[in-house]
């Protein structure tokens, strides 16, 4: 019994090991003739090469070449469709002369996807590793990818008919605060295997974010415009105060300076303080950076004049006249590169 039971024993282990040889060379076979010609593990794949840095593996499943051409025409035709200050003349002008952008704007995309397999960020490689390239920290900006969070894969669609398949990638620009569902599309080539040829609506990816921060550029300026018209309008009447106390009075009499100094530190420097408190609460989109940065300098120099003139009024030192002389005449010139930028900004409706 117990002999027969043994034989019926290892017959069973023969059988059971037989139909997991069967099952494994079946799951070689299925992984190796079937799963690796599938869209899905060419997007493994591509996030596996990221995910270790292997650019022999990235290029592999992505034709790179293909991905830069396309993603620069689109970057050129997406900025294009954003700018609503151009008529049809103007934008057929810009494109004349895309083709002079193409070849260093092509180096800098292409700097800017090799070191995201390398690094896993975008940018960081400011002025590319071309001499004739585009500042990658430029691309980065422009194309809406330097604060950028891949939320996941929303799914993989096949079209069997044409050999193509789109992968559909969700992203969360930070400076947009939207989300964006980007289409990969992937082509299969003559060994079998899916290759990532370009993102399809790449275009209306770059008009989305150029929209959206026009958006939050023309918030902001609604804001600091009125933040704005209200301090001038109260420094115009400040100012025409002043001259009123120098007209009625001598400056060469102490009752005068003494009046001009107590609206000077008790007004006019506020002023200009509270205008400097209400600006630097203001949240600054990056197209707006400059503006404000000059604004907020501005109001630091006219606080120091507002200080140094009224010192003046008391000491009348000649060395601190010439001081808040020097001051005013360089705020001036800020003031006038502000307006400049102001209108800048302005001539594109914003």
């Amino acid at each position: 019994m117990a002999g027969g039971f043994s034989k019926q024993g290892k017959l069973r282990l023969i059988i059971a090991a037989l139909i997991l040889a069967a099952a494994v060379a079946g799951g070689v076979t299925w992984y190796f003739g079937y799963y690796t010609k599938t869209p899905e593990y060419s997007v493994r794949m591509m996030q596996e090469a990221v995910a270790k840095h292997d650019q022999e593996k990235f290029a592999r499943y992505v034709d790179v070449e293909n991905l830069v051409n396309t993603s620069c025409d689109a970057l050129f035709e997406g900025i294009m469709d954003a700018d609503a200050s151009m008529n049809d003349a103007q934008r057929n002008a810009v494109a004349g002369y895309m083709d002079f952008f193409k070849a260093p704007l092509r180096a800098g995309f292409t700097s800017v996807i090799k070191d995201f397999v390398k690094t896993g960020e975008w940018g960081g490689n400011a002025g590319g590793t071309a001499a004739l390239s585009v500042d990658s920290d430029v691309v980065v900006n422009k194309a809406g990818l330097k604060n950028i969070t891949f939320r996941g894969l929303e799914g993989i669609e096949q079209n069997k008919e044409d050999g193509t398949a789109v992968v559909s990638a969700c992203v969360f620009p930070e400076d947009v605060g939207q989300e964006f569902v980007l289409k990969g599309l992937l082509k299969k080539t003559e060994d079998g295997f899916w290759r990532l040829e370009e993102i399809s609506n790449f275009r209306e990816f770059i008009r989305f974010i150029a929209v959206s921060r026009q958006g939050r550029v023309k918030a902001y300026v609604e804001e600091t415009d009125r933040i704005m018209q209200a301090h001038d309008a109260a420094i115009h009447e400040l100012d025409k105060k002043f001259v009123d106390i120098v007209q009625t009075g001598n400056l060469s009499q102490d009752a005068t300076r003494m009046a001009l100094r107590k609206v000077m530190l008790e007004e006019i420097l506020p002023d200009w303080q509270k205008r400097h408190e209400e600006l630097a609460a203001v949240e600054v989109p990056q197209a707006a950076q400059t503006l404000h940065r000059l604004r907020l300098h501005i109001c630091e120099l006219r606080e120091s004049y507002a200080k140094t003139y009224a010192e003046w009024l008391e000491t009348k030192a000649a060395p601190t006249i010439r001081k808040a002389n020097e001051m005013r005449r360089d705020v001036k010139e800020m003031e006038s590169e502000a307006k400049r930028i102001r209108e800048q900004m302005r001539a594109k409706g914003l």
